[in-house]
């Protein structure tokens, strides 16, 4: 912006009315050198030139400025008149629009000479710093875990220079500054980088929440501390509950070969001086359970009653297994269709041949003796397959055979093929020797055949603090312990055989 205007001494022109003539002098501009200093862009900073006169003449005086620079203002203008006394002050302002040096002259004119005033200065982009999310909320985190913001610092054109992060905030709220990538601070940005912080909450109960305030200063001018309000809350993951029937009741279906070897061979002499070694296993066990001995195919129990039970002597226990191989004849070469045919709903439902036998929920297990093959219509797969139908509420089958030694058999006895597969396919997995002692293989078989009673439950997932109930038949009890660092619930208090034991908790699916 180039401002002349013509500047000169004056004089009167009358000589009869004019007074004394002034004495003429020079023009005084000050600083001759004027600095700004570092200015933001968009930001205005101002000085003051002097200008006096040293005679006691006015001057007439304008001013320009070389180049032209809208980005300067002068007030009071660009032109006018220095008395000798009081002296004219301009004020220069300066409002830079881009970065860059302030590189000009200002130049004061006047008649008889003029002055300059070198101008400089620097304009910049003011630091500037954005934050992203603001406020912070994290919502539903899962109990027994942690969800994390990442939080976005990004400077402007400028850059910026952050001194500070504070948090106040509830238990649960931690930043992660990861001073392994950005150092320690303060962090110094450059024009347009992003530094990126993770605020984490952790919701470490049901229930758990937080609010709380991080604090970021930094050299922004517009905002030098910034406040991040921030918020949290938690949600209850789904329940878990595991159940197990205590002791189980069993039902033991002993299925006993009757045919010519097996008296021929004096065999089912020994099995009947060994019935009570198998009933005072069974009895040891401490079950309740069911006791009957079938061998012909039609499956129906012989004698006065289908089965015993635990709460019989073992005197009448015996009495009643002799009854029932008496009834049966010569037969048992069809064990797996006898079997099968026994523990059908129809015979043991209301009215059949078997009435009660077979209870619901509780563990169905055969006991099979024979000296050879099984000539059944249903092979052992078929068998063990069907078995699985007659069980219910979670109960195993049980599967023990006394038969032929596998692979080679024994004495005059085949192995036991059928039989060994279907022991080696289900729960007990037990096969032992027809040729061997009754008196020792019949306490063996009796301890396989009651499904084991786990007394510790391994929770799928560690619990989280507070959550476990456990119930015995529905009723609460305080007779168990928690170890946090194999996740097992053990009862302290052996419930009654039978009783259905509940652990419910919430899962802290979360902790490693």
């Amino acid at each position: 912006m180039l401002l002349l205007l013509a500047a000169a001494c004056s004089t009167a022109t009358d000589p009869d009315t004019a007074p004394a003539a002034c004495v003429p002098g020079e023009i005084v501009v000050t600083p001759a050198v004027l600095d700004f200093g570092a200015v933001y862009v968009g930001e205005s900073a101002a000085e003051v030139v002097h200008l006096d006169v040293t005679g006691d003449c006015p001057w007439d005086y304008a001013v320009t400025v070389d180049p032209g620079d809208p980005t300067l203002a002068l007030t009071p203008g660009s032109n006018g008149t220095v008395e000798p006394d009081p002296p004219v002050d301009l004020d220069l302002t300066w409002t830079p629009t881009a970065p860059g040096p302030l590189e000009a002259t200002l130049t004061v004119t006047g008649e008889t000479g003029a002055a300059t005033v070198t101008l400089s200065g620097e304009a910049a982009f003011a630091p500037s710093l954005t934050v992203s999310p603001s406020p912070v909320d994290i919502p539903d985190v899962l109990a027994g875990c942690a969800d994390t913001v990442a939080l976005s610092l990004t400077a402007g054109a400028g850059g910026a220079t952050i001194t500070a992060l504070t948090l106040d905030a509830d238990a649960g709220f931690t930043l992660d500054l990861d001073e392994a990538t950005h150092g320690s601070l303060p962090w110094t940005l450059t024009a347009d980088e992003t530094r990126t912080v993770g605020l984490s909450f952790a919701a470490d109960a049901v229930g758990a929440a937080g609010i709380g305030t991080l604090t970021i200063d930094s050299d922004d001018p517009a905002a030098p501390t910034q406040n991040v309000e921030l918020s949290a809350s938690s949600v209850a993951p789904e329940a878990v509950s595991v159940s197990r029937t205590w002791d189980r009741p069993v039902d033991v279906l002993v299925a006993l070969d009757t045919t010519a070897s097996m008296h021929d061979s004096s065999r089912l002499d020994a099995i009947d001086a060994a019935w009570p070694d198998l009933v005072d296993a069974l009895l040891a066990s401490g079950r309740d359970y069911h006791l009957a001995l079938v061998a012909n195919a039609d499956g129906c129990v012989v004698g006065s009653r289908p089965w015993v039970s635990s709460a019989n002597s073992a005197e009448a226990q015996v009495a009643q297994l002799r009854e029932m191989v008496a009834g049966a004849g010569d037969s048992g070469d069809t064990l797996f269709d006898a079997v099968l045919a026994a523990t059908d709903p129809a015979a043991v439902g209301a009215g059949g041949c078997n009435d009660g036998l077979v209870r619901a929920g509780a563990t169905l297990a055969v006991l099979g003796i024979t000296d050879g093959l099984d000539a059944s219509n249903n092979g052992w797969v078929d068998f063990v397959h069907t078995l699985g139908t007659r069980v219910s509420d979670g109960a195993s089958v049980r599967v023990a055979a006394l038969g032929g030694d596998w692979p080679s058999g024994c004495e005059d006895v085949a192995a036991a093929e059928g039989w060994y597969e279907a022991t080696m396919s289900v729960g007990a997995g037990a096969f032992f020797s027809v040729c061997a002692d009754f008196a020792t293989t019949f306490p063996d078989a009796a301890a396989v055949l009651p499904e084991p009673t786990d007394t510790a439950f391994v929770l799928e997932d560690p619990a989280l603090a507070g959550t476990i109930t456990v119930d015995i038949d529905g009723a609460p009890t305080a007779d168990w312990t928690y170890d946090d660092a194999t996740a097992t619930v053990a009862l302290t208090v052996s419930p009654a055989s039978g009783a259905v034991v509940t652990v419910s908790y919430l899962p802290d699916e979360c902790t490693e």
